[in-house]
């Protein structure tokens, strides 16, 4: 599961733990958020988190998370 977040610092802990009761198979693309995000997935160690400084959109979280998927081999 892909999940691209962008200051979801609210909501995103709640999102992650109704993800976990499906899959532990989660990558975390972080776009850039300037919130608590990353406080927020610092409580989900061992979670696949990709994470960069500046907001570049959707659209290219979620290409980035797909590839990162595909290098793992899922």
């Amino acid at each position: 599961m892909i999940v691209p977040t962008y200051n979801n610092a609210g909501t995103l802990g709640d999102v992650l733990h109704s993800v976990l009761a499906y899959t532990d198979r989660i990558i975390v693309v972080n776009d850039g958020s300037t919130d608590g995000t990353i406080d927020v997935l610092a409580g989900f160690p061992g979670m696949d988190v990709i994470a960069y400084a500046v907001n570049e959109g959707k659209g290219k979280a979620l290409r980035k998370g797909f590839a990162h998927a595909i290098k793992r081999g899922v």
